[in-house]
């Protein structure tokens, strides 16, 4: 059981990033709706208030299927690493390269996600 552990090890890494991103996916609908619930302000123009919720909701969109996306793929290594850990096969390099990936993916997916939400904030801070 040499390789168990360290597919224990991702299995643990990906059930977090699996909560994350369900965590961060769950605000998605919630800030939707701030933005269509803002009404127009003598902050800014109408057509700069109706472009700025027209851009931000097509971003939420995106990334509310960028992360399904992504939490479908970890899903798919979750089996992966399963079925490694039970018959202790050595696909290391496989389960490796998919799991540096999915890392790499994660953390783009959560520095957008930030951002996203960092310039969603910003924008309804000037027409609230």
């Amino acid at each position: 059981m040499q390789y168990a552990n360290k597919f224990q090890w991702y299995l643990s890494e990906n059930e977090n990033w699996q909560k994350t991103l369900q965590q961060q996916t769950s605000e998605i609908p919630k800030m939707e709706k701030v933005l269509t619930g803002v009404h127009y302000d003598d902050a800014i123009s109408k057509e700069e208030m109706e472009s700025g919720r027209a851009h931000f909701g097509k971003q939420l969109q995106i990334q509310q299927e960028e992360m399904k996306l992504l939490d479908s793929e970890i899903g798919k290594q979750q089996k992966r690493l399963a079925k490694e850990c039970e018959t202790d096969t050595d696909n290391g390099i496989e389960a490796f390269c998919t799991q540096d990936i999915l890392r790499q993916r994660i953390r783009d997916t959560e520095k957008t996600y930030v951002e996203l939400k960092c310039n969603l904030m910003a924008f309804l801070s000037t027409v609230l």
